[in-house]
């Protein structure tokens, strides 16, 4: 089964991440703060990697930075998905090969990128 983590330190957004993921067929687990995220990746070796940008300690464009520098995770498929409309965060987290979208969002695009991201992707990562 595809794991996907949900970095996302409010409980409603992380709730309807997983209303959507769930049903879709994805094991979902979540996270509520960046070292807790980085840690989940290192235990549940996630398929995919969904992360808000503003958390508590260390924020989602922090987190994104240390996983393209693990060797281990550095091609990890990561969607950053932030109320931030900011265009410096935008380009570095395209600059780190993530993909950048903006709440609110339409669900059916949100589905289409976790698809996309995860076409070829799959296992691929720890292998």
């Amino acid at each position: 089964m595809v794991k996907i983590l949900v970095l996302e330190d409010n409980v409603l957004s992380q709730d309807l991440l997983c209303s959507l993921l769930i049903p879709e067929g994805y094991e979902v687990v979540c996270a509520a703060d960046g070292q807790s995220g980085l840690a989940q990746i290192q235990e549940q070796h996630p398929d995919l990697v969904i992360s808000d940008i503003d958390m508590p300690g260390m924020n989602g464009l922090e987190v994104l930075q240390q996983i393209r520098l693990n060797h281990l995770t550095a091609s990890l498929p990561v969607i950053i998905c932030t109320s931030a409309e900011d265009e410096s965060c935008r380009r570095l987290a395209t600059q780190l090969n993530a993909i950048y979208i903006t709440k609110p969002f339409y669900p059916s695009k949100l589905l289409k990128i976790v698809t996309e991201q995860l076409t070829g992707s799959v296992l691929d990562v720890w292998a």
